[in-house]
């Protein structure tokens, strides 16, 4: 049970993460400073979150 849960887990980081390489892409190439400032915290944010619960 807990084996099928880390690999939901897994799966929820590696879309995550394919979410948030597309949006840092988006937001260097058009340099947009109010996507830029939307975007930032909130992938900071779930940076953070992912070392919290899965690096502890």
């Amino acid at each position: 049970m807990h084996n099928l849960e880390v690999k939901d887990h897994l799966k929820l980081i590696t879309a995550d993460t394919e979410v948030m390489r597309t949006r840092a892409h988006c937001i260097t190439n058009f340099c947009n400073k109010q996507v830029t400032d939307k975007w930032r915290p909130r992938l900071l944010n779930v940076h953070i979150y992912y070392k919290h619960v899965y690096l502890r």
